[in-house]
């Protein structure tokens, strides 16, 4: 019983973060972490290849 009440509150609070704004903005930010270097990266190769003159 321990053990569903459990699994049943960290469902109902994984909910509860999933909406708040803290947990949005702390996922946005995993993400553009993790893919900071790939953007980066393709940013710079347009910047090369297409320079902001042109």
């Amino acid at each position: 019983m321990p053990v569903q009440v459990g699994q049943a509150t960290e469902s109902e609070e994984g909910q509860k973060l999933l909406k708040s704004p803290e947990t949005r903005t702390a996922l946005l930010a995993m993400t553009i972490t993790g893919w900071g270097s790939v953007i980066t990266g393709v940013v710079v190769l347009l910047v090369i290849l297409f320079p902001a003159g042109a």
